[in-house]
């Protein structure tokens, strides 16, 4: 599957107030993204940094008038039609980074639903992982030791040399009691191995808001109830309640 090109990074944007141009086409956004609109071409802000403020209200009027307190994120706007972008405004010395995301093809709606149901955040988070452009990932490429474990997986794919790949998983404890146990990841089949040490990483993502995806070094390191990613060994440690299912990626960097 052919890597498909979805976001682009605008900015820093540093101003007053805020209502600039993107040129879409340029960013490779399908002409046909542009006109459906809605969920085909969305902006966000890249994440609200609060590193900066300490420095900001040693000289910014602005700034100390907050008396310490952080800087709200952003809810940027954008016009498909025209790509103006809006919705905020940007203190002087302040500095905004947005993403453009867009679906190269239409969005799924069924497949995206099967996983999000009604979670607003939760699809929003799914189509911004690639999930609309990702393939089904072949079973056998990820081993449960239990059968009350449903797994399902899809892959999206990086660059030419793997970089980005990603691989969403969804984890499903079908009994009627809590389970916890061992899953195995051939990660190199999956492309989420690191191939260059200390020039690569791979990281856990939470999709479905029930927290994170917490890091292990082997089995024996203590763990609770939810997932741990084991990058190591290939492995994820799992403890999930009755019923409960958990929505997460595995993204190499």
């Amino acid at each position: 599957m052919p890597s498909i090109k979805s976001h682009a990074v605008i900015g820093p944007l540093v101003g007053m107030n805020v209502r600039t141009t993107t040129r879409r086409n340029s960013l490779g956004v399908p002409a046909d993204a542009i006109k459906a609109g809605g969920e085909r071409v969305r902006i966000r802000q890249f994440f609200n940094c609060t590193a900066q403020n300490y420095y900001l209200a040693q000289s910014q009027k602005w700034m100390k008038e907050r008396k310490g307190q952080a800087l709200p994120p952003i809810a940027p706007t954008l016009d498909p039609a025209t790509g103006a972008i809006g919705g905020f405004d940007i203190h002087y010395h302040d500095v905004k980074l947005l993403v453009l995301d867009w679906e190269a093809k239409p969005v799924d709606d069924a497949a995206v639903k099967a996983l999000a149901k009604d979670d607003a955040a939760m699809r929003t988070r799914l189509l911004e992982r690639g999930f609309n452009a990702a393939a089904v990932v072949p079973a056998d490429l990820i081993v449960s030791d239990d059968p009350a474990i449903k797994v399902e997986a899809w892959k999206r794919p990086g660059d030419a040399g793997g970089r980005g790949n990603s691989v969403l998983l969804r984890f499903a404890n079908t009994g009627d009691q809590p389970v916890s146990g061992t899953m195995k990841l051939d990660l190199k089949g999956l492309g989420v191995n690191v191939r260059q040490a200390w020039a690569e990483f791979t990281g856990a993502v939470d999709l479905d808001g029930q927290g994170g995806v917490e890091k292990r070094e082997n089995a024996q390191q203590k763990r609770g109830d939810g997932i741990y990613f084991n990058a190591y060994d290939g492995e994820l440690y799992y403890n999930l309640k009755k019923s409960q299912s958990r929505v997460f990626s595995i993204d190499r960097y």
